[in-house]
């Protein structure tokens, strides 16, 4: 089991925070093809670039 696993209920607790999501949806916008998180987690970023339109693959290899 990965060392994240046990933590994943509690990280967007920890990182609410979506500071950065405005510099990650205008970069998105401003290119062309889609989007690929690496270590997606929970899907922080993954779920509103999709949200916003985007083909956006999430890769993560914890199970939660």
């Amino acid at each position: 089991m990965p060392e994240y696993d046990p933590l994943s209920d509690l990280y967007d607790l920890e990182y609410i925070h979506d500071y950065d999501l405005p510099f990650w949806l205008s970069l998105a916008d401003s290119e062309t093809g889609p989007v690929i998180e690496w270590g997606a987690g929970t899907g922080r970023l993954a779920a509103p670039l999709a949200a916003a339109g985007h083909d956006v693959t999430a890769v993560e290899l914890s199970r939660d």
